[in-house]
């Protein structure tokens, strides 16, 4: 899959990342403690990002 943009792919990044928290669903051990904060992490991230509104030029 292609990007044409930094927020584009942190579109995607979003998706797959609240996909992932939808499958795992509550935490009942550590490891997946972690993934849950891991993915909830990356989901911040890339709203963050995305409402800067500008992408980075590349040169």
């Amino acid at each position: 899959m292609t990007m044409k943009s930094d927020t584009e792919a942190l579109a995607s990044i979003e998706e797959e990342a609240q996909a992932m928290l939808k499958k795992i669903g509550l935490p009942d051990d550590q490891l997946k403690k972690d993934m849950v904060i891991c993915l909830r992490q990356i989901i911040a991230i890339a709203r963050y990002r995305k409402g800067l509104g500008a992408d980075p030029v590349v040169e």
